[in-house]
């Protein structure tokens, strides 16, 4: 599951990235979420995939949506009002970055 940080046009922030072929993702809802519910025991380890790898694999996935996974982690935070506005002033900042 790749989250990275990306530099463009002078500004760095997080993007998402393609397990499969490094597609770097503009939007969230670019990338899915997949996982074939193989793997025994509680944890998981879902894979990052385009639509097009999505697609092409033939596998029949488990899908998330990104921006749904990425809501439903930061809601597993229990961030107060205070935190989120500190996090976005870190954002602000990371994004101001050259």
């Amino acid at each position: 599951m790749s989250l990275i940080l990306f530099k463009e046009n002078g500004h760095t922030g997080p993007r998402l990235q393609c397990d499969k072929y490094g597609l770097i993702a503009k939007e969230p809802w670019d990338i899915t979420l997949c996982w074939d519910g193989g793997e025994p025991g509680p944890v998981i380890h879902p894979l990052m995939l385009c639509d097009d790898c999505d697609q092409k694999s033939g596998v029949q996935w488990y899908t998330q949506e990104t921006g749904v996974a990425l809501i439903y982690l930061m809601n597993s935070l229990h961030m107060t009002e205070k935190d989120i506005q500190a996090a976005r002033k870190s954002a602000e900042l990371l994004a101001s970055m050259e």
